[in-house]
């Protein structure tokens, strides 16, 4: 299933690159339609996160399909561990949206982690990956938010452990303790250059 899904998604780029964007959402359908058929969550989350940032890099309407490797990916691991491996498969997803300049998507992904200290952790991951390749604002948005979600974790220990670990973030990166709302900023990050996902 794999290779066919990777087949289709290379005519899928090659169909839009010339220039016939109906026949490759015709054929992005058909790969997803595949993909969602699939037993594994991790194979099937793969899957769904490189058709979506292939439909993304050639203009094509991607949001259904990252919302689908979201999903996908809760299935990921045992019981035990799957809050964990949910947690970096969300930030998996919010990285490659970020690299296509994608910031609003990529929070609201951190976002849906329903762990609030989970959810501050992936926020904080990401505004440290996004320091380090030197896009600042992207990271301040990012710590803000994980900042935000830190001081309403409860009990007041771990509230305490995480607003720690945010501001060591912060000292090291030179991020401030500010916590504007990022959904006002219209700026376009650009920094990152996409890459194809490779499976």
């Amino acid at each position: 299933i794999k290779k066919r899904v990777n087949l289709l998604r290379e005519i899928a780029n090659a169909q839009a690159q010339a220039g016939l964007r109906e026949a490759a959402e015709e054929t992005f359908s058909a790969a997803i339609e595949i993909a969602r058929g699939t037993g594994s969550g991790k194979e099937q989350s793969n899957m769904l996160l490189a058709l979506a940032v292939a439909q993304a890099q050639n203009g094509i309407s991607s949001s259904t399909t990252f919302n689908a490797a979201k999903e996908a990916g809760k299935g990921i691991g045992s019981k035990e561990k799957r809050a964990r491996k949910r947690k970096q498969r969300l930030i998996e997803i919010a990285l490659e949206q970020q690299k296509l300049s994608k910031l609003t998507d990529a929070i609201e992904t951190l976002e849906s982690i329903p762990e609030a200290w989970m959810r501050a952790e992936a926020l904080r991951e990401v505004a440290v990956t996004s320091a380090q390749a030197g896009l600042k604002e992207a990271a301040q948005a990012f710590i803000s938010r994980a900042m935000q979600t830190a001081r309403r974790i409860e009990p007041e220990r771990s509230r305490k452990v995480s607003v720690k670990r945010i501001k060591h973030t912060q000292m090291k990166f030179g991020l401030d303790d500010s916590s504007g709302d990022i959904y006002d900023r219209s700026t376009e990050f650009e920094g990152f250059s996409s890459e194809r996902v490779q499976l």
